[in-house]
């Protein structure tokens, strides 16, 4: 899944591992609370967790970019070397 922030993220994590056991009407403190639980160590781990999600990201984009180029390229060079034919 694509996030956009940090806190997404988060929420995602908490809505998969901790909202099941909390009421509809209970959630954002619940989240919150959470949140601010969250020890030094916790939260670099979940912030290395989604520095890992965002290098894929940007690895898939990247990739999917130098595809288009080279598409593009060669579709240049077909027509410069088909003008000399």
């Amino acid at each position: 899944m694509k996030y956009k922030e940090f806190e997404d993220y988060l929420k995602e994590v908490f809505e998969k591992d901790f909202a099941e056991r909390v009421l509809d009407d209970d959630l954002n403190d619940a989240y919150d609370n959470w949140v601010c639980g969250l020890d030094g160590e916790e939260l670099i781990h979940y912030a290395d967790k989604y520095a890992e999600i965002k290098y894929k990201e940007g690895q898939e984009q990247m990739y999917e970019s130098m595809a288009e180029q080279n598409k593009t390229f060669m579709e240049v060079n077909k027509k410069i070397l088909d003008s000399f034919k």
